[in-house]
């Protein structure tokens, strides 16, 4: 809600500012920046109603300060163009957002599972061990292997082992707490992480999985 209400006053003074100016300095390029805001902060929905309304503010602000054309056609151009101009700046901004999400996602996730991976299963573990010892609070930790995994590999073939390390990290993502951490550490290999349960306790889970 914030972004949107700073995009909407930038457009509102950048109006002004066009306004008052009159032909003698352009602001339009500065409208990028209540595009970009809402681009970066919101939704691409809500980044398309802002670039209209930065349109709008321009093209009224123009009309304002008696800026006339030859023809309604070349007004009716002028819009357009600057429509596109600043949905393609919005279009561009959000694939390059998705792209640099994407790619920090992959440096903590397992891309086959779609499960954390034991870079960030590592990091999380530590920051439980200096909580714990803190708060003097258990944990528990569980590594867990597919038995004879290789042999699914040499008769189903690799897609049909990639399809189970799929199936399984999901069946045990579904099956724990939200707040037990869940990783596939290499190969068949699975780690979970309990936070704040006692040796029963974990053992209740681990025999659930």
């Amino acid at each position: 809600t914030a972004i949107i209400f700073s995009a909407l006053v930038f457009a509102g003074m950048l109006g002004w500012l066009d306004y008052a100016s009159g032909n003698e300095i352009i602001f339009s390029f500065f409208y990028l920046i209540p595009i970009a805001l809402t681009v970066i902060y919101t939704n691409m929905g809500t980044s398309f109603a802002i670039t209209a309304l930065c349109v709008a503010v321009w093209v009224f602000s123009n009309q304002w300060m008696g800026e006339g054309y030859s023809s309604e056609a070349i007004s009716i151009w002028n819009t357009f163009i600057q429509l596109a101009t600043f949905s393609i700046f919005a279009i561009l901004l959000n694939e390059l957002k998705n792209t640099i999400s994407h790619k920090k996602a992959l440096v903590y996730t397992d891309s086959l599972t779609g499960l954390n991976n034991r870079r960030e299963f590592c990091r999380y573990l530590q920051m439980e061990i200096y909580r714990a010892q803190r708060y003097n609070s258990p944990f528990a930790v569980a590594y867990i292997d597919i038995n004879s995994f290789k042999l699914i590999n040499d008769k189903l073939g690799h897609a049909a082992g990639d399809y189970l390390l799929h199936y399984i990290g999901q069946s045990m993502k579904n099956s724990l707490r939200k707040t037990d951490f869940v990783a596939r550490t290499g190969g068949d290999e699975f780690a979970v992480l309990f936070p704040e349960i006692d040796e029963k306790g974990a053992q209740c889970a681990i025999g659930k999985l």
